[in-house]
């Protein structure tokens, strides 16, 4: 008869409806361990840590190696475990799958509440999570020995310099083979990771003296064996010892290869490693000028903000040592400087874009440009953008990692949970009025409509006419609506060539299965789609726009990384076209969070798969219609969108077709295992 434990709280409908009950606890831990072969069939190994309170032990099989440790005190306990045979493994943990910090050759410092536990899986290739900072050099480091005469034969303007004028112990080849290929392979922003290297050598690499230092202003030409040329910007410089100073300990993330000079040792590091080349690059940018660099010349250059934002130069840099595709700086919390790795001949879309809607066309949802620096060619052809300056906007992380943190809340499920997180159930068995998807999901739906409003004002800033030949509006003709068509069959005719030879998860084969058996029908319903473009003028637009490509600021959004998609040429990406392919990369967008939600909440859960997708499901829809009922009301007159409904949705159904048929092909290239989202997301665009 007790209120709060008694048979009238405590019952198996109640445990059913509340997430957080024992009941489904109990359950998803069973489906959870049921999931990972080592507990049932592995080794057991216990680990002997100095703190005697807490206990750990690894179960492994095969190639999996569970963790466990659990602190047997009930006060909260720190213990120092030896892994390093698992060094450089993340262990995740396998109820929340949140990933730790990487394993490193120290011991792991783990700490534990009164009586908690953790069970990691120690992954082999899971990524570390995204806070962490790599600080120790990522391998042993080779010695340069540098000639005497180095710095001057260095800045000479001769087409050709032998590496051994410069370094004694080195040639061409062993630079070549030894210190630049094997350092190229293991960074994140060297795209061509997989592809066999012809040749790798310093195209350009001049020294730029400035009052905070002197830079080697280094651009890596990269020949591959299948036939083109890369370009990195690399830029370097020397740090010395001296008695009380070793510069590994401020520098070893940074580090490229140590240096010797007769009697002194020193580290050659990248350049960005130490704020003072940041504030060298921002401050020349203020100055409009343009610098000799070897056989070429750097060009800086700045926007109208530039005035009013340079004071913050002075402020605290920070520069993450979290390696990224490129390389950000912050100034305080006022400005942001990116360093592009990855080099691409022509002009940047993302400055040209960005002082376009800061100057030109202003756009406030954006982060404005506030300078950058270019390198120009002996040949004075096409420039190379090395860096830009931007406002830094204060920001609560990017829309996708915020929706889906919260359909990880809304959805969150239990091993046989009856119905998703929230929803009523009645005697029925069915989901109470009150628990309608556009209720529950209300608020984010209203995000979402603040999102589309957005997107359409960007695009209304691009349809104005300011006599910029590169973003000047240009009537659509029927030629161009012809042409956009064949562009996406010819897309879905190389997407499913490269889907029949593919070897695809054996998990995944029958939804390839049934797309490949669609085929006919999908050309003949991209064939089929009624386009009238008569009055329709296509502009500039952002070119990559997804979920992860928007800041949430204070309850608006700003939309950053105008670069386009990075596969394209830079011609390809500068081309006019329709803005409604931005607003089919959205939908694509939502459509992968949705799967990547289900894919998290399902984990283990077998009964309730069914129940939580087709929520999910609804979710979706009430995000799509969200979004695109404030953009066509935010975009009423736009001369770039279609007035016509019919039109505007065989337009956007256009690009939907173009965005997933990309994202087929870029998933069997790199990730087999999400092919199924853009299979069933072209295999929803059949349907009526």
């Amino acid at each position: 008869m007790d209120p709060v434990y008694g048979y009238g709280a405590v019952n198996v409908e109640a445990q059913l409806r509340s997430s957080s009950s024992l009941l489904h606890w109990t359950r998803r831990l069973i489906a959870t361990r049921a999931s990972y072969r080592a507990f049932g069939r592995g080794t057991l190994t216990f680990l002997e840590p100095g703190n005697r309170k807490v206990i750990a032990y690894l179960r492994e099989y095969e190639n999996e190696a569970m963790l466990c440790v659990a602190n047997l005190s009930r006060v909260p306990q720190a213990v120092e475990l030896d892994l390093a045979r698992f060094e450089q493994r993340v262990p995740v943990e396998i109820m929340g799958k949140a990933s730790f910090a990487p394993i490193g050759k120290l011991p792991y410092l783990l700490t534990l509440a009164g009586h908690g536990y953790f069970a990691f899986q120690l992954s082999a290739d899971a990524k570390p999570p995204a806070w962490h900072e790599e600080r120790l050099p990522y391998r042993p480091l080779p010695v340069l020995v540098l000639a005497a005469n180095w710095r001057s034969e260095l800045n000479s303007t001769e087409r050709a310099r032998d590496a051994r004028r410069l370094i004694l112990n080195m040639t061409r080849e062993r630079l070549r083979d030894e210190i630049l290929v094997p350092y190229l392979r293991s960074r994140r922003w060297f795209s061509a990771k997989s592809q066999p290297i012809k040749d790798a050598f310093f195209g350009q690499m001049s020294e730029w003296n400035t009052p905070e230092g002197s830079w080697l202003m280094g651009i890596l030409n990269v020949d591959l064996a299948a036939g083109g040329r890369q370009y990195y910007f690399f830029p370097l410089s020397i740090e010395w010892e001296s008695r009380n100073y070793d510069p590994l300990e401020k520098l070893g993330a940074w580090s490229f290869a140590k240096v010797r000079q007769k009697e002194r040792m020193g580290v050659l590091y990248a350049a960005f490693g130490n704020p003072r080349f940041a504030r060298a690059l921002a401050r020349a940018m203020g100055t409009n000028a343009e610098v000799p660099l070897g056989r070429g010349r750097l060009r800086f250059s700045s926007t109208s903000i530039y005035s009013e934002l340079a004071s913050a130069i002075d402020e605290d840099v920070k520069v993450p040592t979290l390696e990224q595709s490129n390389t950000g700086v912050f100034f305080g919390s006022r400005m942001y400087l990116k360093g592009y790795a990855r080099l691409h001949g022509g002009v940047n879309p993302e400055f040209e874009v960005g002082r376009f809607l800061t100057d030109v066309s202003p756009y406030s949802n954006i982060a404005p440009v506030v300078g950058a620096v270019e390198y120009v060619g002996a040949d004075g052809g096409d420039p190379l953008t090395l860096a830009i300056l931007q406002k830094y906007i204060d920001n609560q992380g990017d829309a996708w990692a915020y929706t889906l943190q919260y359909l990880e809340r809304s959805f969150a499920t239990t091993a046989g949970a009856a119905a998703p997180l929230g929803a009523d159930i009645t005697a029925a068995g069915t989901m109470s009025p009150a628990a309608a998807p556009e209720g529950r999901h209300a608020f984010y739906f209203s995000q979402l409509a603040v999102l589309g409003r957005r997107v359409a004002e960007m695009h209304r800033a691009f349809a104005h006419h300011t006599g910029d030949p590169g973003f000047e509006p240009e009537a659509v003709t029927s030629d161009d609506v012809a042409q956009w068509k064949a562009s996406v069959v010819s897309e879905a005719e190389r997407t499913f060539a490269a889907l029949a030879s593919a070897k695809v998860p054996a998990e995944v084969q029958p939804a390839v299965d049934e797309l490949l058996a669609a085929r006919e029908s999908l050309l003949e319903r991209i064939s089929a789609l009624g386009i009238d473009a008569t009055g329709l003028f296509k502009t500039r637009y952002h070119g990559d726009l997804h979920l992860g490509q928007v800041l949430l600021a204070q309850n608006d959004f700003i939309i950053i990384d105008f670069e386009g998609e990075p596969a394209r040429p830079i011609d390809e990406r500068r081309r006019k076209h329709s803005p409604l392919r931005d607003v089919a990369g959205m939908l694509r967008s939502f459509n992968y969070a949705s799967h990547s939600a289900l894919r998290a909440a399902s984990t283990g859960v077998t009964d309730a798969r069914a129940t939580l997708a087709a929520a999910i499901e609804t979710w979706e829809r009430g995000a799509v219609s969200a979004f695109l009922a404030a953009y066509t009301d935010a975009a009423q007159g736009l001369a770039s969108v279609p007035a016509r409904p019919a039109d505007l949705k065989a337009l956007t159904d256009l690009f939907v077709f173009e965005k997933a048929l990309y994202e087929l092909r870029y998933e069997l290239d790199n990730r087999p295992d999400w092919i199924p989202i853009p299979v069933q997301g072209l295999l929803a665009l059949m349907r009526p």
